[in-house]
């Protein structure tokens, strides 16, 4: 029972380093894309 706490903090922190990376991945695809929408609605 003692290695169920460090192993419940471990998945958490995967979760979280999991999330950070799909707002970081996401940010890095929506980004061009709205700038390449602007760039076609400016035309």
């Amino acid at each position: 029972m003692q290695n169920l706490p460090g192993r419940y903090v471990g998945r958490v922190i995967a979760i979280i380093l999991s999330c950070l990376v799909a707002q970081n991945v996401l940010t890095f695809f929506v980004a061009p894309a709205i700038l390449t929408l602007g760039l076609f609605v400016e035309e």
